[in-house]
This record gives structure tokens, C-alpha cells and sequence, in this order.
């Protein structure tokens, strides 16, 4: 799915809304295809890629000072993850562009969409954050991502989880993650400390992290929480 719009400045949660709203639409429609089970259904529009990915493609226009695509690409196949789904995110700054994957188990459906909800709210406000970084979105103050590639090829290289735990504390990560989950908090209507660990025990769980990395993440994190949402107590 391809959703082009143009947000309103300073209204980044309105903007996830919307983009989420459209992103179920073609979860929900491909979850139709899927239990047909019928070859002739799938066409052209929507495709199943070589990958086993399903797509579709919808354009939107909205009025504002910030313009992307927003492309998902969707598979479902049994997985064993206990949330059901596997999503990842990630923005294009200079191409005004970003990706949502996500692989769902469709034994897991509709039973997980509650919680798949609030990871679509988390990933879509993260990489909305990641693209006032760069590209013609670009808001001066923010970091650059540039100042970070060193310790990113770094982490790429090593392949293990010693040092995975660097990428989520990298000046242009912080915000992006700690923004996304403040979404995610609001979406479930739970502290944001306890969306913080609960993020954290699925990373030590799946071992994308070490159990030592967690409290200094934690610090991380919260200390920018503090900058960003003064108010909130922690």
C-alpha cells in the first residue's frame, strides 16, 4: 500500500491515526483474500510478491507542510512469536518514504489485532519521528543520522547481541523510539515506564538484547521521556 499525504505541523498523532486507519483497511481486506484461498482472487491488485508478500496500493492526499509514501508489505504465514505478528518499520528520509512489514500468523487472527494495533500506532509515529531528519521533511534541530553510521556498520558487523543494545541509545534513535512509544502508552492506556519495560523484556526474551543492557536502555530512555514530556511522572 502506497498512502501519499501532506501532515499538519505538530500533529504527528492525528497523522499516525489516519495512517493506521488505512493500513487495517488493507490488513483487513487481504485477510478476506487470504481465507478465500481462490488463486483467482489475488490478480494483479493485490499481488503476492516472490517473497510470499501481499500489497496494495492507495493514495491519499492531505494538506500540510510534510509530504510521504507509506508502503506496507504484508505476509501471513505461522510463526512462532508469541504476539501473534512480526512488525518492523523503516523511513527513507530523502525519498519521503516509509516501510511497514509485517508477517502475521492467521491462526493468530483476529485474537492479536488489539495488540497489533498499538505496534502499528508505536512504528508509524517512530518512522513519521525518523523522517524530520533528512530529505525535504528535515526540521533543523533535529540529530543526523550521518553522526551515527559508524556505530551502526559497527553493530551490523559484530552480528550477536553484545552491542545491539548501542543502536537504541544513538542521538537520532532516542527520540524516534521514545515518541513512537509514548503513542503506544497512549494507545493502551498504560504508563509509559511500563511500555518501556515491557519493550524491553520482549528484546532480552528474543535475545535481540542482553539482560545487562536493560537498565541502562531503561535510563536512556526515560531521561528522554523527561525532555520530551515534562509533565508526564515517572
Amino acid at each position: 500500500m502506497i498512502l501519499k499525504f501532506k501532515q499538519f505541523e505538530g500533529r504527528y498523532d492525528q497523522i499516525t491515526g489516519i495512517a493506521v486507519d488505512e493500513l487495517w483497511k488493507v490488513i483487513k481486506i487481504t485477510k478476506i483474500i487470504y481465507d478465500l484461498k481462490d488463486d483467482m482472487a489475488y490478480g494483479d491488485d493485490p499481488t503476492l510478491d516472490e517473497d510470499g508478500f501481499m500489497s496494495k496500493q492507495i493514495e491519499y492526499d492531505f494538506e500540510g507542510p510534510i509530504e510521504f509514501d507509506l508502503i506496507l508489505r504484508i505476509k501471513r504465514q505461522t510463526i512462532d512469536f508469541k504476539l501473534g505478528f512480526v512488525i518492523d518499520g523503516g523511513s527513507f528520509a530523502e525519498e519521503s518514504r516509509i516501510l511497514i512489514e509485517l508477517i502475521i500468523d492467521p491462526d493468530r487472527e483476529p485474537g492479536c489485532y488489539n495488540t497489533l494495533n498499538s505496534w502499528l500506532q508505536d512504528t508509524v509515529r517512530h518512522e513519521i519521528e525518523h523522517l524530520t531528519h533528512g530529505g525535504i521533511n528535515r526540521i533543523s534541530d533535529r540529530p543526523d543520522k550521518g553522526k551515527s553510521l559508524e556505530t551502526r556498520r559497527k553493530i551490523q558487523k559484530e552480528k550477536d547481541n553484545t552491542s545491539n543494545y548501542q543502536y537504541y541509545l544513538l542521538e537520532d534513535e532516542l527520540t524516534p523510539l521514545v515518541q513512537g512509544m509514548y503513542r503506544k502508552a497512549k494507545t493502551d492506556k498504560k504508563p509509559l515506564i511500563i511500555v518501556f519495560n515491557e519493550f524491553l523484556d520482549i528484546m532480552v526474551e528474543e535475545e535481540i538484547i542482553q539482560p545487562d543492557n536493560k537498565q541502562e536502555l531503561l535510563e536512556a530512555w526515560v531521561k528522554e521521556a523527561k525532555r520530551l514530556f515534562p509533565h508526564l511522572k515517572y
